[in-house]
């Protein structure tokens, strides 16, 4: 008996031992500024009531922070860069909310901490562009290039997680103008409106199945800090003779805010030139073509979007947001082919201009979104309609001279497209807390698409080729996704389902209407795991659905001399699976990111070619498969207060192959992009980078040479609150750092192979100058939720 009471009292001893343990290690809370929103990095110090330092902290970026407290009465004190100081009394339990009110002048504070960048959560990279300096004097584009996932050569086309088929959000809208004009809307975009950049890698369940491979979402600014007007203004120049300016602005009138951008760009001839030689052998034949080009594009871009938001009262938010991107573009070109056959002698030759030749393209966006918020914390319910449009006119007028034996019996041709695509969506959302570690999400959409394509080739020997086709799509979708938080641990998962109805009509009787009836399940699983402060793993699946856009399915015949190219109507979509495991580590100077992912499609959409009479054909056909393994990498390292390094870097295994061609194209591709910073005497700030271009691998036929490339640039700001930020950067892809680079492609596989060669300019310097100006408390407001398709490929 004594024993057992002894045991007992060991046991109680040990319980209270774990109590005031657990209760030492319970100092949390939260630290927000006047407008509730989290202030991350703040500093965090446990007192004792001399004031003796007993151990600190920073917050994180929700604002939370936790402390190990040893025993008895103590002091907290919290500061922040721009902030009043907090000091409270604690006794070891969760202190709640901590407000930090401004006050302090910034001008007198050099800065010398460097805020962590990167942030990692269960389907999503977010890149802080506000944290980065570089953000004052930098377009959108330039900081892409340190944005994890991310690459973006030296042409400025971009890729995300090693692959060209992504889509771009505007704070968490998709933007078909922003989409399928990438390169030129985020170069003429200031850096600086920008808040983060998030690579959503692992689109769940509330995305559309018929997805890309990725997404990147553009979130714009939205901490301003008094009431009025704010803006920038941007201009750029280059010595390719290529500038453009753009226009930010935001306001607010009590209740009702609005903000709108504008930015416009030109093309010139030393921007736009390329000259080009190809040289294929016809294996059936023996017979060789050659082809030699050269060419510009002259024109205008324009990029116009506008956003406004009214809040009712505290629960209740009406907002909407339009916008569009335009170009007209003067097309000139000269063609010579000639086919030569074993012994070297001439079959035929003939040279082809383009005269009156230009491609006409608008893209318009429209959304309206209303959001409710109950009664409970953190449910949400918001009704959403968007309206997008695509409207593409082309026209090319042919004539051939230095004709040799021509292989047809005309000697000029002219051709109109108009293509047609308009969408309109209805979306409805519901967002609800179960419990504080449960949240559910739930939603139905209804999609219908318009595309319609009228095509005419006239040739002057009196033939005519006319078809006017329209392709519909109902999509009618419901999804379901179950979150759960707890700790260190994050996971989800979802369902999502899909049916389509496809109706297509040949309205000039050439072929017959076909409809079609597709059910989709569309699963999605995440989960993550935060080891540490320092530590995280996650580990994802997705699948997703890609439809065919009108130029995949349009089957006009486009016919010249020695090519013959149209779209398939029967293409299926196609059902692409991913898997994926990340490891991220964070110290307080080092970032660090690994992630590994493998791929999967049986179902693919590719090119179709062949020859035929000594005249290549080109469709497409459900003929690809795909297996693809990746390996991206990405490291910041903050050597010192005015010295950095970083390095984005992907490495990819792609095996395409068809066995209904028996075909395979199977290459690896190393794509990188490493630079190094040094801040200068004179507040100049010096970058030097390079990296390597390799094109992926996405066709049965073709694969390009990889391309190096260098740049050096020098930035500085001046004026009050550095609103004022002057940028020269150099750049040159050229191996030899010549005037003109060289590119080569190779066509190894099918009925012909061969090689192209084309040459542009490669060097090129360009000024930037932007310039800030007033000041906003108010944001625009955006909804929780709104309308995401990001679907099509082949729209135009």
């Amino acid at each position: 008996m004594k024993a057992n009471n002894l045991f007992k009292w060991v046991c109680l001893l040990c319980l209270l031992n774990v109590a005031e343990i657990i209760r030492a290690q319970n100092i949390t809370g939260k630290v927000v500024d006047e407008q509730q929103s989290p202030v991350a990095f703040a500093n965090v110090v446990l007192l004792k009531t001399d004031s003796t330092f007993v151990e600190g902290t920073l917050s994180r970026e929700d604002g939370t922070f936790q402390l190990k407290e040893r025993k008895g009465d103590c002091l907290l004190k919290v500061t922040s860069v721009g902030y009043q100081p907090q000091i409270i009394e604690c006794d070891g339990r969760d202190v709640g909310i901590i407000i930090l009110r401004g006050g302090i002048e910034l001008d007198a504070i050099t800065v010398t901490a460097q805020k962590k960048l990167v942030k990692n959560e269960v389907d999503r990279t977010t890149y802080d562009v506000q944290g980065d300096t570089d953000a004052k004097s930098s377009s959108v584009i330039e900081i892409l290039r340190k944005v994890p996932f991310v690459t973006v050569d030296g042409q400025g086309n971009i890729k995300v997680n090693g692959s060209s088929n992504f889509k771009v959000y505007r704070n968490g809208r998709p933007s078909r103008n922003y989409t399928n004009n990438s390169k030129d809307v985020l170069s003429s975009i200031p850096a600086d409106v920008v808040k983060n950049i998030e690579v959503i890698t692992e689109p769940g369940a509330k995305y559309d199945g018929e997805s890309a491979d990725a997404i990147l979402n553009i979130i714009t600014n939205d901490k301003l800090s008094m009431d009025g007007v704010v803006g920038t203004a941007q201009g750029a120049y280059s010595a390719s003779g290529q500038h453009y300016g753009s226009l930010f602005l935001t306001t607010q009138v009590r209740k009702f805010t609005l903000g709108g951008n504008y930015s416009v760009q030109r093309l010139s001839h030393d921007g736009t030139y390329h000259y080009g030689d190809e040289e294929y052998l016809y294996k059936t034949s023996g017979n060789v073509q050659r082809i030699s080009d050269k060419g510009d594009n002259l024109g205008w871009l324009h990029n116009m979007e506008l956003e406004a938001s009214y809040e009712m009262n505290a629960r209740n938010l009406f907002s909407l947001s339009f916008g569009g991107y335009s170009y007209d573009v003067d097309i000139n070109y000269n063609k010579t082919t000639s086919l030569f056959s074993r012994n070297n002698t001439v079959i035929y030759s003939y040279a082809e201009n383009l005269h009156d030749s230009y491609q006409r393209f608008f893209d318009f966006n429209g959304h309206i979104d209303y959001q409710h918020l109950t009664g409970r914390e953190g449910e949400a319910l918001t009704f959403s309609y968007l309206l997008s449009t695509t409207n593409t006119r082309q026209r090319a007028d042919w004539v051939y001279s230095d004709m040799e034996n021509m292989p047809v019996d005309y000697s000029a041709f002219d051709s109109r497209k108009k293509n047609n695509f308009a969408e309109h969506t209805f979306q409805f959302d519901w967002e609800r807390p179960l419990s504080e570690h449960h949240q559910l999400s739930m939603g139905t959409k209804y999609i219908f698409r318009d595309n319609s394509s009228l095509s005419q080739f006239g040739y002057d020997n009196g033939t005519k080729n006319h078809t006017d086709f329209a392709h519909y799509t109902h999509i009618a979708a419901v999804y379901g996704e179950y979150r759960f938080t707890s700790g260190a641990w994050n996971a989800r998962a979802g369902m999502r389902y899909e049916y389509s109805y496809i109706d297509a009509h040949y309205k000039d009787g050439s072929n017959p209407d076909f409809a079609k009836h597709l059910g989709d399940w569309i699963p999605s699983l995440g989960i993550s795991y935060k080891v540490n402060d320092r530590n995280t793993l996650k580990l994802n699946y997705l699948s997703r659905i890609y439809r065919p856009g009108i130029s995949y399915l349009n089957p006009a015949v486009e016919e010249t001399p020695d090519e013959i190219s149209n779209g398939n109507p029967s293409l299926k979509s196609a059902h692409p699976h991913n898997i994926s495991l990340s490891y991220m580590l964070t110290l307080p100077k080092l970032t660090a990111n690994v992630s590994l992912s493998s791929t999967l499609n049986n179902t693919g959409i590719g090119e179709y070619n062949y020859l035929m009479d000594d005249v290549r054909h080109t469709t497409y056909e459900n003929n690809l498969k795909l297996r693809g393994y990746t390996i991206n990498t990405y490291l910041r390292w903050r050597i010192s207060s005015t010295t950095s390094l970083m390095l984005n870097n992907s490495v990819q295994h792609r095996k395409l192959y068809s066995h209904q061609l028996g075909l395979e194209n199977e290459r690896w591709h190393w794509t990188f992009y490493a630079q190094a910073e040094q801040q200068l005497p004179g507040k100049i700030k010096l970058s030097l980078a390079t990296g390597r271009n390799e094109s992926t691998l996405d066709n049965l036929y073709d694969y390009s040479k990889p391309t190096y490339f260098y740049m050096l640039t020098l930035s500085r700001s001046f004026l009050k609150e550095e609103r004022l930020s002057v940028r020269l950067m150099g750049y040159c892809d050229s191996g030899n750092f010549s005037r003109y680079g060289q590119y080569c492609a190779h066509t190894i596989n099918g009925d012909y192979t061969g090689e192209r060669r084309w040459i542009t300019h490669s060097r090129n310097l360009t000024l930037r100058v932007s310039y800030r100006f007033g000041s906003l408390k108010a944001r625009v407001k955006k909804t929780n939720k709104t309308i995401e398709n990001e679907d099509l490929i082949g729209r135009r």
